[in-house]
């Protein structure tokens, strides 16, 4: 693929697995320069080549990242697939609840002044 092959005003990533193990990332885009603001295309041209630098020397903290939002996503997909928790109190509880509810109270404070 070449610059001219990329749609207008894209920017593209391009990761390629080398025989020896390694990663090669490249980087491209065909943003409108004529019609866009300095700026903005410093920006996007500074935006594109960090994520190479980025990628070619943090892979691990990177993947890390991806790791923590696959594991997050999963959990919300299980969350979402579980029916919700009834609470049923043992017989225990519900005994000790009965009858008058004054005897379950524990009084904090005396009727008579703290100091």
């Amino acid at each position: 693929m070449t610059l001219k092959d990329i749609p207008k005003n894209r920017m593209l990533i391009s990761m390629a697995l080398l025989e020896e193990g390694s990663l090669e990332v490249l980087v491209g885009h065909n943003l409108d320069e004529e019609n866009m603001d300095p700026d903005t295309l410093d920006f996007l041209e500074d935006l594109l080549n960090g994520i190479r630098v980025k990628l070619g020397t943090s892979m691990d903290d990177l993947s890390a990242m991806g790791r923590m939002a696959r594991i997050i996503q999963d959990l919300r997909d299980e969350l979402e697939e579980t029916e919700h928790v009834t609470f049923e109190p043992a017989e225990e509880l519900l005994r000790s609840i009965e009858g008058d509810a004054a005897e379950n109270v524990v009084p904090l404070f005396n009727k008579g002044k703290l100091h």
